[in-house]
């Protein structure tokens, strides 16, 4: 959804959705790394 405004500021929402896409890959990481020493702890 293309909003047709004169600014070129990115808008709240698209900063919001960027900063809950980066804190879910950085949730994947820190999984796989908890995964990781478990498995390495048995």
């Amino acid at each position: 959804a293309h909003s047709s405004s004169k600014t070129r500021q990115p808008t709240l929402n698209s900063v919001v959705e960027a900063n809950e896409s980066r804190k879910a890959a950085i949730n994947d990481l820190i999984y796989v790394f908890v995964q990781a020493d478990i498995f390495l702890e048995k």
